[in-house]
């Protein structure tokens, strides 16, 4: 299977994750909080080690080869990580209030009977309009990497797989309980999800002719900014936010150990 096949292929699963992560509706009536938890804390631990251990080195390594300076590189490749964080910054800012903080929670719902079901239809809403925009960095980031460097790209969508399936939890659980209809609160993860193959395709259709080298390690500097943002302001606060402190930490550990034994396992 040719390159941009296989990435595409790859992008579309990895959308799709979100909607099979919301099927657990079908399965139990309330927020599976340790699933959470420990899902949320393994991909933060995941996406980190990736990107300090992946991205960054295979990066550092291409600016080298191209500008022939050690010191270059390196100052190339941090500015580019710090613009990754600085966007996903922006991009928060531009979110709807109430999800800017553990977009994974349905907590601070109000608790008036006559709003309870416009509050977390809401809530659920809003998650998923934050996630959706978080996916299009995401999608670009998962294809990118998949067309350089097929092995670390499926590290990469291995990593946002454990990360969408508990999130489309979160977008469903809400909306489910505020319309009673399950299919519609599926349907909405999923759609959220489906941004990111989106997203990619837009980008390999617009951008593609305009790839090289520079280009490809430049967006790989910045993919990384992203992919860390989102460990520390997504990931580790929604691992966290039920209280099962243990549980989310032994969750990153869980990741950094997975991702070394892959790296290990692929030389």
């Amino acid at each position: 299977m040719n390159d941009t096949l296989f990435a595409i292929l790859v992008t579309t699963l990895t959308g799709l994750t979100m909607g099979l992560g919301a099927m657990i509706i079908f399965f139990v009536k309330k927020e599976n909080n340790k699933f959470i938890t420990y899902t949320m804390g393994l991909s933060a631990g995941a996406m980190l080690m990736i990107s300090f251990m992946g991205v960054i080195p295979s990066v550092l390594d291409s600016f080298t080869e191209i500008c022939g300076d050690e010191h270059l590189a390196m100052t190339r490749t941090l500015v580019l990580f710090v613009l990754g964080l600085l966007l996903m910054i922006g991009v928060d800012r531009l979110l709807p209030a109430h999800a800017h903080h553990h977009p994974n929670s349905v907590a601070s719902i109000p608790e008036s009977e006559g709003d309870k079901s416009k509050g977390l239809y809401r809530a659920g809403m809003g998650i998923a309009v934050a996630i959706a925009i978080h996916n299009i960095p995401e999608g670009i980031a998962t294809f990118t990497t998949l067309m350089t460097n097929r092995s670390l790209g499926v590290m990469v969508a291995i990593a946002i797989v454990l990360h969408n399936l508990p999130i489309g939890v979160a977008i469903a659980m809400p909306i489910y309980l505020a319309k009673n209809n399950k299919l519609k609160a599926v349907g909405i993860a999923l759609l959220s999800g489906l941004v990111s193959p989106v997203a990619a395709m837009m980008a390999y259709l617009f951008m593609m002719p305009f790839f090289s080298p520079m280009v490809i390690s430049s967006l790989l500097a910045i993919v990384a900014g992203v992919m860390v943002y989102i460990c520390i302001d997504e990931l580790m606060p929604a691992a966290r936010a039920h209280g099962n402190y243990h549980l989310a930490t032994f969750g990153i550990i869980s990741g950094i150990m997975l991702i070394s034994l892959v790296f290990i396992i692929l030389g």
